[in-house]
């Protein structure tokens, strides 16, 4: 390898580096979401956010109108005692995911559970309603 090839080189490895700093990763992630799946049933749709290490006191559900907000604190890790981090190239940063929800959801009846990285919330339909059917009389 000559001479400007290893200094690419080096100058690649600096910028790698850099990119990878907690400074910048810090600022590269908050505007964080976390990825979900929206499925749906004939009973309920179903909401799954991937949020892994937390736990499911970290999390607050909250719903304004028809409007389903779900929201986390970000996690600070601490090292154990007599632990030197070398470097840390990941983080569980803050976030704020809001849904509108159709007047279709029961929102009375709306639960969550968190289990193995996953919060999973139920959204049940209500009750379809026939419609009504009845005679008239003409007076």
């Amino acid at each position: 390898m000559n001479t400007i090839q290893a200094s690419i080189f080096k100058g690649f490895d600096q910028l790698v580096d850099e990119l990878l700093s907690p400074a910048t990763k810090t600022h590269r992630t908050s505007h964080f979401n976390p990825p979900v799946r929206i499925t749906e049933t004939d009973e309920q749709y179903h909401i799954e956010l991937l949020a892994p290490g937390r736990s499911k006191e970290q999390f607050e559900l909250s719903l304004e109108k028809q409007l389903l907000t779900i929201q986390s604190a970000e996690v600070k890790q601490e090292p154990k005692e007599n632990t030197k981090v070398i470097r840390n190239e990941y983080q569980l940063p803050a976030f704020k995911r809001s849904f509108n929800l159709d007047n279709q959801i029961d929102t009375s009846s709306i639960s969550a559970g968190y289990t193995d990285g996953i919060l999973l919330i139920n959204l049940p339909k209500k009750a379809k309603q026939e419609p009504e059917k009845r005679q008239i009389s003409v007076q």
